[in-house]
């Protein structure tokens, strides 16, 4: 079915919002009390026919239980009740618990069984796929900056186009430790968890210290501008490696790198995603420019 005319409007707009309001979670309790029902949950929680002790159905039961144990601070009452909106990271981890959980079942007729129940066999990976499209819509539109990944882990995302590259790209620099820094920079910045983007932006920052001497191992002033002139020799490239000169400046200045008292600190995770996305931009230019991004 072609998604309709809000549903694309919205979702094109930035997926800035941290925390899930009553719209969203509304829409995933749904999803979740929909599996429930269609029994894409009973290979997980089943319940079974007393003859044959085939899988007849979902034991609701047992999964409200299974939630009560892996997170306490859910109550599944609230799929029932109105009540307190859950807290943000609870509501990612019922996401997460519940696609382990889903499988698409198919309904067989047992003719061997005293009663001739409606047995079922299950396909994890179907019903996870179906799971996972109709979270990601919900959490698109609603502009939640954060996405169910095909591994079913939550993964932040980042700025349109370029979170894409953040998440996707292969770097092949020639030096494997460079290569391995930033790769580190790049997992810990799609994880949800702010303190990660930290991490990630002083991953990415010890990074671009390193790049800064792929050419020129003992001087990272002239193996800067070397690479930058492998970038363009067009009237941009005097404002690149003044934004490299900037971006250098940041990481000595601010406490990225370091922590010294002197040091301005970073106390927005706002400002934390906007000096990786900036700096990582520039990275990428100059590593796929110069050949050195894997394809």
């Amino acid at each position: 079915m072609t998604r309709l005319y809000s549903f694309r409007q919205q979702s094109s707009l930035p997926r800035d919002l941290e925390e899930i309001q009553e719209p969203a979670w509304i829409s995933i309790k749904e999803v979740v009390r929909q599996c429930l029902n269609a029994n894409y949950l009973a290979q997980t929680c089943p319940r079974y026919c007393d003859e044959c002790l085939s899988v007849t159905a979902t034991d609701e039961d047992s999964f409200f239980s299974l939630i009560t144990r892996e997170i306490p601070r859910l109550d599944h009452r609230r799929f029932e009740v109105p009540g307190p909106l859950p807290r943000t990271w609870d509501i990612l981890d019922l996401i997460e618990l519940a696609f382990s959980c889903v499988a698409m079942p198919t309904r067989k007729q047992n003719a061997e069984c005293y009663y001739e129940c409606e047995y079922m066999e299950f396909s994890k990976s179907e019903g996870q796929i179906k799971f996972r499209e109709l979270i990601n819509d919900i959490l698109s539109r609603e502009r939640i900056a954060v996405e169910l990944a095909e591994s079913g882990l939550i993964t932040r995302v980042g700025a349109p186009i370029l979170s894409d590259i953040v998440r996707d790209i292969e770097f092949k620099t020639g030096d494997e430790t460079l290569d391995s820094m930033l790769e580190t920079a790049q997992t810990k910045f799609v994880n949800r968890d702010s303190a990660m983007h930290r991490e990630a932006l002083l991953e990415l920052w010890q990074s671009w210290e390193r790049l800064k001497s792929l050419k020129v191992p003992g001087d990272k002033k002239v193996s800067i501008r070397l690479l930058l002139d492998g970038v363009t020799t067009g009237p941009i490239r005097e404002r690149l490696e003044t934004e490299a000169n900037e971006l250098t400046d940041i990481g000595n200045k601010f406490a990225i790198r370091h922590s010294e008292k002197d040091r301005h600190p970073l106390d927005d995770d706002s400002h934390v995603d906007y000096l990786f996305h900036r700096l990582f931009s520039l990275v990428y230019l100059i590593l796929d420019a110069t050949g050195r991004v894997g394809r």
